[in-house]
């Protein structure tokens, strides 16, 4: 069974995403909070191995011009699926 994590999550389950995303180049602390750095992570992470696309330059251009609470709720209002 899989189970589906997401931002605010603490568990050990995703205690042991970060020890997975670690292992493949994340320099997080495998804590058990699913916060931003294990989102970045997981996003950085679906990008290498080709599950998602990187955001296109405009768009990313557009997002810096919003507060950093506005970016990661357009961030989560995204459903990143992430399977290691």
């Amino acid at each position: 069974m899989t189970t589906a994590l997401r931002h605010g999550d603490r568990s050990q389950a995703v205690r042991d995403l970060q020890k997975k995303l670690n292992v493949h180049g994340a320099n997080l602390v495998a804590d058990g909070d699913y916060g931003d750095a294990t989102e970045a992570a997981v996003r950085a992470y679906q990008v290498k191995v080709g599950l998602v696309r990187p955001l296109c330059q405009p768009r990313q251009q557009r997002l810096h011009k919003f507060g950093n609470s506005q970016r990661m709720a357009w961030l989560r209002s995204c459903a990143w699926a992430c399977r290691l």
